[in-house]
């Protein structure tokens, strides 16, 4: 039996040292690759501008809230609780669109169209806490937000109550460029009012916890 078969073959020049992971990639300035990607812009002096649209907008969806991992489903057992689920799902993705969409022409619109799938709670803390920030945001210039819903996932209705994990992929425009960040993920608390499923919360994606 020669040497190579006793030791096997010496690695690659360029492999990483046995037991090493390899180095992470990096996209532009160090940054890993993943959450924020397609970024088209003019040039790099343009950024700046545009990330201070998408940034407080998706700062306005997260809220001080701890919530637990929940046991996500897409669907139950009993053809009437599938029915309800369906119909919680389908009003979250509205939501969800609705949620992150904006438009610089139609603020006060975009905004109504939002409040008639929220309980009156929602609605009375969205217009005192979060929508004079929007329309701060999108008074500057011509700008326009698309939310697209890529994924719900409903949890197991509790009475008249569910909750909806929702995945957005958003959409940025304006003067400075384009931009588009994906995979933008929150959690819905929805309450059936008279028959009507509508959102009562909107609070941060629980993150999975490292053992």
């Amino acid at each position: 039996m020669t040497d190579d078969a006793d030791h096997g073959s010496p690695p690659p020049p360029d492999a990483p040292p046995s037991g090493d992971p390899p180095p992470a990639e990096e996209g532009p300035e160090g940054m890993p690759t993943g959450g924020v990607q397609d970024v088209r812009m003019p040039d790099d002096e343009r950024r700046p501008r545009l990330a201070l649209i998408l940034i407080p907008l998706v700062a306005l969806a997260a809220v001080s809230v701890a919530l637990a991992a929940l046991g996500w489903s897409e669907a139950t057992d009993a053809n009437a609780e599938l029915d309800d689920a369906d119909e919680a799902r389908r009003v979250a993705a509205e939501f969800g669109e609705a949620y992150l969409s904006f438009d610089t022409d139609d603020v006060e619109g975009a905004t109504d169209r939002l409040l008639t799938l929220a309980t009156e709670t929602f609605a009375d803390e969205f217009e005192s806490t979060r929508a004079p920030s929007i329309e701060e945001l999108f008074a500057a210039g011509d700008t326009v937000t698309r939310a697209s819903v890529q994924d719900v996932f409903t949890g197991e209705l509790d009475g008249d109550r569910t909750r909806a994990l929702v995945v957005v992929d958003i959409d940025a425009s304006g003067p400075e460029g384009e931009q588009r960040l994906v995979g933008l993920s929150f959690v819905l608390e929805l309450v059936r009012e008279d028959s009507t499923w509508l959102v009562d919360a909107v609070g941060p994606a629980p993150f999975p916890e490292v053992v």
